[in-house]
């Protein structure tokens, strides 16, 4: 029997340099990503959160479904857009983060957008400012 991990905060579509003057689309968020590594280590995981009514929205939707996440809990915001973040990296290795939207959906999570906990699962929360 797996055990149900809830991940709530941020689906944030990451932005790379691929090369000069091009970016390479990646999902991202820490909660995203640790919804995903429960599900690929064979656990029941669910995302918790808002991302916007938008491309970028759909993508991360996508991607956690394409990766057995469940996403019944995972917010269309038609308000706001999905957080998207630019992800610099220097000479040393060091990784450096402009946020280009603001504010984002993810900021946006309400008392009723979550479900009703039960007992024996796991809330993992994280990236919620």
């Amino acid at each position: 029997m797996s055990v149900r991990v809830w991940c709530l905060g941020d689906a944030v579509v990451d932005l790379l340099p691929e090369m000069p003057g091009r970016l390479m689309q990646c999902p991202g968020g820490a909660p995203a990503n640790v919804a995903v590594g429960v599900a690929r280590l064979q656990g029941n995981s669910a995302f918790i959160g808002r991302v916007g009514d938008d491309p970028f929205g759909e993508f991360m939707r996508q991607t956690l479904i394409e990766e057995k996440v469940e996403t019944r809990y995972m917010i269309a915001d038609t308000q706001h857009r999905t957080s998207t973040v630019v992800v610099g990296l220097d000479d040393h290795g060091e990784r450096s983060f402009t946020f280009m939207v603001r504010p984002s959906a993810d900021l946006f999570l309400e008392a009723q957008d979550l479900p009703v906990f039960r007992h024996g699962e796991w809330l993992h929360c994280c990236s919620i400012a």
